[in-house]
């Protein structure tokens, strides 16, 4: 039986001293609930998961003690206990307190891990998957001041380790949070954690060396066999660990994450404050990472689904957000707008991202081919049909492309709007994950963000609060009820979308240089939308998240086309030769309308 005790009554960063490590967020989870996840997925029973949390220190208060128990719950790791002393002891009374819940075999396996630690799901793997019974993990070190427990390692099994060992000889290894622990030596460890409460697993396991083996496995010698992991934090390691972030890709996300990388390292000084800041990176022809600071502030999406804030103070926001945009990003003009940049960004990546969803998925291969949709009651053309329509109509072509190409964020939704809500500046917020557009694009793109996060309700979908039903009664006909979940926060979305489009009014470029923006914004939120899908497929056959966001894609693609009578404008059908589904579906469009 395989059994995890989660360490988590430490306090929270000096910068945030309200919030415990265990519920920072690392891009949309938290470092507890990525733990419970990935503990789950290797397939270690969640009523055999124990948390230890605190019940003394700023951080251990009344919301996020039962932010917590809502975490436990929904992953059905209902085992959570108090460590009343957490502020005069070490992890190793949490420890104890955990093992005195657990009736143990020889034969059973216990993982320990510190409450703010990350890694990723190749660490349990490997470590579940070693060879020995009692396995450290740790990180390399060159310096005779790390902080951290230490490790000394002969041939891969541990000779000493301890937060007080004096290192003599370099390299050594510092211990990185998380232990694998047989239930043969349980009782021997509990007996140390008695006698030092107030100190470190680490410092335990090194009363055990004489008479138990106990190996070390370097984090390096995973990464060099599996998908690279970055450890955060750990059971006394140095605090600077924790404010790091990095993201990674390989293959054909390299090219994309590079552009980033360029993007945020050529950022002009004014507003290089204003988005991550570099401290780290590498790109090679296969593989590419980005080393990032850590920000601890919630995203607007977070804030607005926890109700800290409502849609009041989510527009206060979102006007000091577009007078930094105009002033500072749109200003900077690059070029000329075109047809080009509308066929590339919008026709040209709808076709890729089809072709790429059927080929994962194909279930889509029936959503995309009805010419019928019904959806609430409402019936729809579907979106290859439309996008055909609007393609043969030069003078609508016209009124969509920009006018002018600027430097943009490029993927500027709720969950990449960092928020400070206690800082009283006027631009108190940080904008992650830009797109990277290093020779610009049009910022209307980035208004379909917004808008597909609080008009399609995107953050919803996103986070999977919503309801699908879906029929395919022919080959031709879907049948479709999508709801969303009608928590407290979709009434603050829906006065925001109410109220944006007038605070948007307010900025006279929009009106002067960017005219038929809001029918632009309408078709770009749909584009958004109809494109999503490669994103968020789960495998399972169903893929209800993504044929949600599709059809949210085609009610909007149907409003364009409604609100704006694409009807009346003139129609120029060329000869085709039909080659392609992409050129049947057109002159179908074109016959069935005739």
């Amino acid at each position: 039986m395989i059994y995890a005790i989660i360490l988590a009554a430490g306090m929270g960063l000096p910068s945030n001293p309200t919030i415990p490590k265990c519920l920072l967020k690392v891009g949309e989870k938290t470092i507890l609930e990525r733990q419970l996840e990935i503990l789950k997925w290797s397939g270690v029973n969640e009523s055999n998961i124990i948390i230890i949390i605190g019940s003394e220190g700023q951080c251990w208060n009344k919301e996020t003690i039962n932010y917590i128990k809502k975490i436990s719950a929904r992953t059905h790791a209902k085992n959570v206990i108090f460590n009343n002393r957490n502020m005069s002891t070490g992890s190793n009374y949490s420890l104890l307190l955990a093992l005195n819940k657990l009736d143990l075999k020889d034969e059973d396996t216990v993982l320990v891990i510190d409450g703010d630690v990350v890694f990723g799901k190749e660490l349990t793997y490997k470590l579940l998957n070693y060879p020995y019974k009692n396995v450290l993990i740790s990180r390399i070190s060159y310096s005779a001041t790390s902080h951290g427990g230490k490790i000394i390692a002969k041939d891969n099994r541990v000779v000493m380790a301890g937060s007080d060992i004096k290192i003599i000889t370099l390299p050594y290894y510092i211990y990185g949070g998380v232990a694998k622990i047989s239930g043969r030596v349980i009782g021997s460890l509990k007996k140390e954690l008695v006698n030092i409460p107030e100190k470190h697993i680490i410092d335990a396991i090194s009363k055990l060396l004489e008479k138990n083996e106990i190996h070390n496995l370097d984090i390096e010698s995973i990464n060099k066999e599996e998908e690279p992991t970055f450890l955060i934090g750990g059971s006394g390691a140095k605090l600077s660990r924790l404010l790091i972030v990095r993201k990674e890709t390989r293959g054909e996300g390299v090219a994309k994450l590079s552009n980033e990388i360029k993007w945020l390292l050529s950022l002009p000084e004014d507003v290089q404050r204003y988005f991550p800041k570099v401290v780290g990176y590498n790109v090679t022809k296969s593989y590419a990472y980005l080393d990032t600071l850590y920000y601890s502030y919630p995203s607007l999406r977070r804030v607005l689904f926890t109700g800290a804030i409502g849609a009041e103070k989510a527009i206060e926001i979102l006007l000091n957000l577009l007078d930094f945009m105009f002033k500072y990003l749109y200003s900077r003009i690059y070029r000329d707008g075109d047809l080009d940049w509308l066929y590339k960004l919008h026709f040209e990546r709808v076709s890729s991202r089809w072709n790429e969803t059927i080929r994962r998925a194909p279930i889509f291969r029936r959503v995309f081919n009805a010419n019928r949709i019904v959806l609430n009651g409402e019936e729809l053309v579907n979106a290859p049909l439309l996008i055909q329509s609007i393609k043969s109509r030069p003078e609508l072509l016209k009124m969509l492309a920009p006018k002018i190409i600027t430097m943009v964020h490029g993927d500027l939704h709720f969950q990449n709007i960092l928020v400070n809500l206690s800082d009283n500046n006027k631009y108190n917020f940080i904008l992650m994950d830009p797109r990277g557009e290093l020779n610009g694009s049009d910022p209307i793109y980035d208004m379909g963000k917004l808008w597909h996060s609080f008009h399609g309700l995107y953050d919803f979908m996103h986070e999977d609060l919503f309801s699908l039903e879906i029929v395919f009664e022919s080959d031709k006909t879907i049948q479709a009820t999508l709801e969303i979940k009608n928590m407290s926060s979709l009434s603050e979305y829906i006065k925001i979308y109410e109220r944006f489009p007038k605070l948007l009014e307010h900025f006279n470029p929009l009106n002067k240089v960017y005219d038929n923006w809001k029918m632009r914004t309408l078709f770009t939120e749909a584009m958004h939308f109809c494109t999503l899908m490669p994103f968020h497929l789960k495998g399972d056959g169903k893929e209800e998240r993504a044929i949600a966001m599709y059809l949210t894609g085609v009610k909007i693609l149907n409003e364009f086309y409604r609100d704006y009578k694409i009807e009346s404008y003139k129609e120029q059908l060329k000869w085709i030769n039909v080659n392609t589904l992409e050129d049947y579906l057109r002159i179908k469009s074109h016959l069935l309308r005739d």
